[in-house]
């Protein structure tokens, strides 16, 4: 595989060639003769003109085609091009040549070319890419490069706490060699890493270890006192040992414990059978048939077998933090599905071929993880995606299992499902370019198909199994839309406010048809007609949203307040419906939903084009109409006790508030004097709530403003100027 890699770079560098250059993209030649250990003559500075493809291209197919004994002197001549893409060519021979002698010469080369590119490739020999050796000769290269961002490079190296130990240790030697003004500058780097994950786990792992011993002795406080003893050994051992490797080693060694003492645990229950007491038929306790003792021991050799099998393995893997965690969650997954599958299986007399294959599972999901997991590469998207791909796998199985395993626990197809789909997540983002945002639409419209399927199904009063079937399906229409969608779309603006606050308004609506059908008697399961409406609506109106939020420019304010008359359409629906003692069910919903949506229409045509409200205006009428709401319903409760009264003066409040709040907010920014913000202190770089969680909160914010001449003239609350 290494080989077929290492031809494929070949291609790829001699195809590079056929790119015409430029006379101004190419440098001229370094000033610093190639080092005498690979020739007796320095390279001869070639003129500053554009040079053809074959300069490179003839000595590049030489160098690859020579006998070893001529290939230094190959590649001298593919340096001595003047070309920056000899790099390339100069990284694959310091990399995957077989003779030594070759990749010495090629490293020393990389060093006298006074590219970036250069010191980049230097950086990939020293440490070790694509799963090859770390090569000390690079080390030197950068510490000697003619560009001063080898030494800064080489530091990086020594600095790096996930890097291979070794490796940072000759960077270190090299540092204090060549350049002990830097170390003194910029500080020694600490060798090893943070001893705090070591300790924990060697406490937890020590004490675990002799709890084991200690149960040979069959008392509970041998046990006890094994915890104790094995922690503080433990944990001191963890300590000292982990000041002297790398954060990366000790998540590689604590992990390779962990499973070490998995699989020995499990082995016992894979090998033992216990035994039936004769008089009884019932099985014997596993303390007393001496199960437990046997556990432990096995518990223990696995500890120790995983961490002998670690520290051979070691430098061979070279596992980063990323590597290990990404491991640990590959075989996690396994583990997980694979008792999934057991759990939904038919129950067995005879346990031991279940935890044999639990064994086999976690084994296999662990060997996939460890060659896998080198390659695989994680931003901010992949994750979400990851654990979205978890979560619904884990949803699907849990209804799946339902359906067609009724006798079997649900938490068998979850553990299943979910198992799969975060493996299957891990895959697929390996080859996808979805960021969070991508992934939360994917969810939000798998959401709403979920949801209009399970709507559909409750008002069709489908049965259970045939229901839960379409709930999904939809549920995976929606999913699919999801991801077409997060390629053509984009939110700007109030752009978000506008899905959440649809969705909100359709659950809304879909209610209370839902009350205006049951009073119709349109079904005679009124909890599934209720449900079902409900469900209906928030989909059909969250999907309208989404719709909507691509065809409007409005700003998180605009569309806050071009929403709010809905909520006081409610509010005026509610009390007057509550002054009113015999009311249909019709009657209710029907004045609801009229007056919230002669409210919202009011508030977006305010907010539209054809009257261009300022926002700020109906941000005032709002804060009036609470204002008056809250002012009226008091004054009034302190001179009488009737609720009517008292709801009446509130409504009154409500409306007079709203006009005099809308009318003062309008006087006040149509002032002739021009309001700018006031320049506010950073604060030295403050945290900001992300955008799609601050929007509700935009409308309430106070700040202060100034007039043209800079001078403070006020204070903006809830955007109404307050003077």
């Amino acid at each position: 595989m290494r080989t077929h890699f290492a031809l494929l770079t070949v291609v790829a560098a001699c195809a590079c060639l056929c790119v015409p250059a430029r006379a101004d993209e190419i440098p001229a030649a370094p000033a610093v003769p190639v080092a005498p250990a690979v020739a007796a003559t320095p390279v001869e500075a070639p003129p500053a003109v554009a040079r053809p493809d074959s300069a490179l291209l003839v000595p590049l197919l030489d160098a690859l085609a020579a006998p070893a004994e001529h290939r230094p002197e190959r590649w001298k001549q593919v340096a001595a091009s003047a070309d920056p893409r000899a790099v390339a060519a100069l990284r694959y021979a310091a990399l995957h040549d077989n003779n030594p002698a070759v990749r010495e010469a090629a490293i020393l080369l990389l060093q006298q070319v006074a590219e970036p590119s250069a010191v980049q490739a230097l950086v990939d020999i020293a440490t070790g890419v694509e799963n090859l050796r770390p090569q000390r000769g690079a080390l030197d290269a950068l510490s000697r490069h003619v560009r001063k961002e080898g030494v800064d490079a080489l530091y990086r190296i020594a600095a790096n706490l996930d890097g291979d130990m070794e490796t940072r240790k000759a960077a270190v030697e090299t540092l204090g060699r060549d350049h002990p003004q830097v170390l003194t500058d910029r500080g020694l780097p600490q060798l090893g890493g943070s001893a705090v994950l070591s300790t924990l786990g060697g406490g937890f792992f020590g004490g675990w270890a002799l709890s084991s011993v200690g149960d040979f002795a069959g008392t509970r406080s041998a046990g006890a006192i094994g915890w104790v003893a094995g922690s503080v050994v433990g944990a001191g051992s963890g300590y000292i040992f982990g000041r002297q490797i790398s954060t990366a080693r000790q998540h590689y060694y604590l992990s390779a414990l962990s499973w070490g003492s998995w699989a020995g645990w499990l082995s016992a229950d894979a090998i033992i059978h216990r035994p039936v007491n004769p008089n009884t038929g019932e099985r014997i306790s596993e303390h007393e048939s001496g199960v437990e003792r046997i556990r432990a021991g096995l518990s223990l050799a696995g500890e120790l077998a995983g961490l002998g099998l670690a520290v051979l393995g070691a430098d061979a893997l070279n596992l980063s933090s990323q590597d290990v965690v990404t491991v640990d969650v590959v075989g996690v997954s396994a583990a997980v599905a694979t008792a999934g599958a057991l759990a939904l299986a038919t129950p067995q007399e005879d346990q031991r071929p279940g935890y044999a294959t639990l064994l086999a599972g976690s084994l296999a999901g662990l060997g996939i993880g460890v060659l896998t997991a080198p390659a695989m590469r994680f931003s901010s998207g992949d994750v979400a995606l990851t654990a979205y791909g978890a979560a619904e796998g884990a949803y699907y199985g849990g209804f799946l299992a339902s359906v067609f395993r009724p006798d079997r626990p649900e938490y068998g197809g979850m553990g299943l499902g979910g198992g799969l789909g975060l493996l299957g997540g891990m895959a697929i983002a390996q080859h996808s370019a979805m960021t969070v945002g991508n992934v939360f639409e994917v969810a939000l419209m798998a959401s709403y198909g979920k949801a209009l399927g399970g709507g559909i199904a409750l008002l069709a009063n489908q049965d259970n199994d045939n229901g839960k079937l379409v709930h999904l399906a939809t549920g995976a229409a929606g999913m699919l839309a999801g991801v077409w969608l997060s390629d053509v779309t984009e939110y700007r603006g109030g752009d978000r406010a506008i899905v959440p606050i649809s969705t909100l308004l359709g659950l809304w609506h879909g209610a209370w048809l839902g009350v205006l059908a049951n009073d119709h008697q349109w079904s005679s399961d009124r909890s599934n007609l209720m449900l079902g409406m409900t469900l209906v609506g928030g989909s059909l109106f969250g999907l309208g949203g989404v719709a909507l939020s691509q065809q409007t420019q409005w700003n998180n304010w605009q569309t806050t307040m071009g929403s709010s008359g809905a909520v006081w359409g409610a509010w005026f629906a509610g009390w007057t419906l509550a002054l009113e003692n015999d009311t249909s069910d019709t009657a209710s919903a029907g004045r609801m939903l009229l007056l919230t949506d002669l409210g919202l229409a009011t508030t977006a045509l305010l907010m539209s084009p054809v009257v261009d409200a300022d926002p700020r205006v109906l941000a005032g009428a709002n804060f009036g109409g609470l204002c008056g709401a809250g002012l009226a319903a008091l004054f009034t409760a302190m001179f009488t006790t009737d609720s009517d009264a008292i709801i009446k003066a509130n409504l009154g409040g409500s409306a007079v508030g709203l006009a005099l709040g809308g009318l003062l907010a309008r006087v006040a920014i149509s002032d002739d004097k021009p309001v700018k913000a006031a320049r506010q202190g950073s604060g030295g770089g403050a945290w900001k709530l992300p955008g799609w969680v601050r929007w509700p909160f935009d409308a309430v914010m106070a700040a202060p403003h100034a007039g043209a001449d800079g001078k403070l003239s006020g204070v903006v609350v809830q955007g109404v100027a307050v003077f």
